[in-house]
């Protein structure tokens, strides 16, 4: 049934711990929510460590798709984060 589905969904993580195991969860739900609208879904990994605001900036512009950003702990990248969240507001 997915191999079937056509029309695709564009998500677009805002992350700092990588990619995989961290979300696992939060990406599995939206698996199945857009699984559940009879879509697919496409994850795009953002990871705001190693990245200047500018450039992550210039990066959320030129996406298409919904843009999630997840909790995290700690002050690393936490910054850029806040960038992303008042770039999507």
């Amino acid at each position: 049934m997915l191999n079937k589905l056509k029309d695709v969904i564009v998500v677009n993580l805002v992350v700092k711990y990588g990619y995989g195991d961290a979300y696992i969860s939060l990406v599995e739900s939206l698996k199945h929510s857009a699984y559940k609208l009879g879509r697919n879904v496409e994850f795009n990994w953002i990871d705001v460590r190693n990245i200047s605001d500018k450039e992550l900036l210039h990066k959320l512009k030129s996406i298409k798709g919904g843009i999630v950003v997840p909790g995290g702990f700690g002050e690393t990248g936490i910054e850029n984060k806040i960038v992303a969240i008042r770039y999507a507001r």
